[in-house]
């Protein structure tokens, strides 16, 4: 099983392509398919998605939870500023893809900060970055190299427009180039190999 994590899907978000260029799609619809297609390249039936927000933007919910009902893994949604009717989504995804043999959700709302112990490391889930979080001050003093260690905070929103700071990253699909990352990698870049 592995962990992976992003941000900012924007499903059906009609102006998402004129203001994020990277996306090289030619219509939302492209862009939709684009995004289920990358997903279920990489996840697994067995693996764990963490989305830090912005699933969609307005649109149908039924048209939304289609989407993700499509998509490989358990879901596990932080709520981002354009997940208003998130529960509405949860309930069509329910109806969609429910697991009649395991009697297991495979799609939940978390709370709008969420803690992860993953590794030996917290790491902080939000759609917003912040500047200051759970453990982010408590740097320990590595034995091994002189490295300190600190939690990991993970975030989206700023589709990579953000000022750099240490121990935090922007997991949005328009900040990495890819639909999903690995919380795997994610550490291994902050961590020399001897701290992991």
């Amino acid at each position: 099983m592995t962990i992976y994590v992003t941000s900012d899907l924007h499903f059906s978000h009609e102006n998402i392509l004129k203001h994020q260029p990277n996306r090289k799609f030619d219509s939302i619809e492209e862009m939709n398919e684009g995004i289920v297609e990358e997903w279920n390249s990489v996840a697994t039936s067995k693996d764990t998605i963490y989305i830090l927000g912005d699933v969609a933007f307005l649109g149908s919910n039924f048209i939304t939870a289609t989407l993700l009902a499509r998509l490989n893994g358990t879901i596990k949604v932080v709520p981002g500023n354009h997940d208003y009717d998130l529960w509405k989504v949860q309930n069509y995804f329910k109806v969609l893809r429910h697991d009649k043999v395991t009697k297991k959700d495979t799609f939940e709302i978390l709370p709008p900060i969420f803690e992860l112990k993953y590794r030996k490391h917290k790491i902080v889930m939000c759609h917003y970055p912040m500047e200051s979080w759970n453990g982010s001050c408590r740097e320990i003093r590595s034995e091994l190299n002189g490295v300190k260690k600190s939690s990991i905070m993970l975030h989206g929103h700023n589709h990579g427009k953000n000022t750099p700071c240490p121990f935090r990253m922007d997991v949005g699909m328009d900040a990495t180039g890819r639909v999903l990352t690995p919380l795997d990698n994610i550490i291994d870049s902050f961590y020399p190999s001897k701290l992991k």
